[in-house]
């Protein structure tokens, strides 16, 4: 209201940005599983003295295909996340009380597939996945969606 009231148009574009966060996501899932960010960091200062050492810490990073994705929020962002997990060739699970299917469509190659990820409590995907990502607003009551 402030914005329309000096004369600016206002437009909520809610679907917009969903394709690059679900991307964002699986960029920090990929930085995360080969120490990216840390290795940046480590090698230029220190990898001249202890380039073998560094070399084996960040050697040990693992593969997401195969891991377990749980995603809390099964909306327009989870179900985009869920489609790239899926061509990963993650598996999915998902938590979401506002969502009754976790269908998820998947395009390859000019085809649509749908594939079923399954919903389930929160205590459960907290308990099965391998990494987790919350999509959900700030709770109203301003209570902690886990924890």
């Amino acid at each position: 209201e402030y914005a329309r009231g000096k004369g600016l148009t206002v437009f909520n574009t809610p679907a917009a940005s969903s394709q690059s966060v679900a991307e964002l996501v699986m960029g920090h899932l990929f930085s995360c599983a080969r120490f990216l960010a840390d290795s940046n960091r480590q090698m230029p200062g220190r990898g001249a003295e202890e380039f073998k050492t560094l070399k084996k810490a960040y050697g040990k990073g693992t593969e997401l295909r195969g891991k377990t994705l749980g995603i809390v929020g099964f909306g327009r962002i989870g179900r985009s996340l869920a489609s790239y997990a899926l061509g990963c060739g993650m598996n999915v699970i998902a938590h979401d009380p506002f969502v009754d299917h976790g269908k998820v469509e998947l395009t390859v190659g000019g085809q649509t597939l749908t594939v079923d990820c399954p919903l389930h409590s929160l205590e459960d995907v907290l308990a099965n996945a391998d990494m987790v990502s919350i999509h959900v607003p700030a709770q109203a009551d301003g209570s902690a969606v886990i924890g």
